[in-house]
């Protein structure tokens, strides 16, 4: 199979020069996802990404969690679907941030590929970093290489348009590919693609809380069980608090390592403005779900210093530590008392 950009309306490729171009229009939630269901999708799995957040708000509002589930790496998503489709014959709609492709090449290449099994996924990824747009500066080296990367993992793609009309023929154009051919596909989203939508959760998020607190669910004899009661908020700590009263307690020598996310943009301001210096912080800027590792390495290589890392959110729990959860069982096995490289349970998102 040869691998390109492609014009789904035809079997010519599209040049690279016109991937980037873009419209003022955006596109409707409801409506685009109507267009998969239409199509054959109904299973739905990945990590979140910012630029996906609209569609995934929708998902979350409308699709079952055994129809829709967030997976911990973007690996496991493309293996989810994959073993979906075998058991229903339904292509899976895997979403992911274009900088999870790297946990997805191995179950692209060793499950899905035509030389292997032929099973047809539907990437929707997003694009980070995309060349001539602004974008953080872990995004940029992979925004990059994004096309690149799909084309050498034999991954057709489609930059998804922003007009219901396009974007259906499109999706079309995907399923005609990946039923044919039975392999994967990709729907590339760049930054504000999609239209603003309003999670209904959002609303009704203060009634169901208030409901749950009343009771803890039934006991025996149906007897309702109450629920201990919350902690006043004077008692909370937020995220920036705790992050603050971290850094006011490592010593001189000690080292901290924080992960991508909110987190290592709150450690310089909570360090008094300037950080800790380089000598004793690392900022991850991305490698998502990393953070851990580095952590343990540091903590190998300085046996004599205290090591910690501030790992969650989109990295670790949030899907960071979740994402690669082995790492902490590896700092278990290898850490030693003077060396702490383990998640604080920090909630952050990138």
């Amino acid at each position: 199979m040869s691998c390109r950009s492609v014009s789904t309306g035809s079997s010519r490729s599209r040049p690279l020069s016109s991937v980037s171009s873009r419209s003022a229009s955006t596109l409707d939630v409801p409506a685009f996802f109507h267009v998969l269901s239409s199509s054959g999708v109904g299973f739905y799995c990945g990590v979140a990404d910012f630029l996906l957040r609209n569609f995934l708000a929708f998902l979350s509002d409308h699709v079952p969690p055994e129809r829709h589930v967030v997976a911990a790496n973007e690996g496991a998503a493309v293996a989810l679907a994959a073993g979906h489709y075998l058991a229903s014959g339904q292509v899976g709609c895997v979403y992911l941030p274009n900088t999870g492709l790297g946990n997805a090449v191995n179950p692209l290449l060793s499950m899905c590929h035509p030389a292997v099994y032929n099973v047809p996924v539907l990437l929707l990824v997003s694009w980070r970093g995309e060349p001539g747009t602004k974008d953080d500066a872990q995004y940029m080296a992979q925004g990059k290489l994004t096309v690149p990367m799909l084309q050498n993992c034999e991954v057709p793609f489609e930059i998804l348009p922003r007009d219901l009309s396009s974007a259906q023929k499109a999706v079309s154009g995907a399923f005609r590919w990946m039923l044919s051919r039975k392999a994967p596909f990709a729907i590339v989203v760049q930054g504000g693609t999609f239209a603003e939508y309003t999670s209904l959760a959002a609303g009704s998020s203060s009634s169901s809380s208030a409901s749950s607190s009343a009771s803890g669910g039934s006991g025996p004899g149906g007897v309702p069980v109450p629920l201990p009661p919350s902690p006043s908020a004077e008692l909370l700590m937020t995220r920036e608090e705790a992050v603050k009263k971290i850094c006011e307690a490592l010593g001189e020598r000690d080292v901290l390592i924080s992960t991508t996310g909110l987190v290592y943009r709150e450690v310089p301001e909570a360090a008094g403005g300037g950080g800790l210096g380089h000598e004793r912080d690392l900022l991850v800027l991305g490698c998502m779900g990393h953070a851990t590792s580095i952590a343990l390495g540091v903590a190998l290589g300085q046996p004599e210093r205290q090591v910690y890392c501030l790992d969650g959110g989109s990295g670790a729990a949030g899907t960071t530590p979740l994402a690669h959860l082995g790492a902490i069982a590896t700092v278990g096995q290898l850490g030693r008392s003077s060396n702490h490289a383990g998640g604080a349970g920090a909630s952050s998102s990138s």
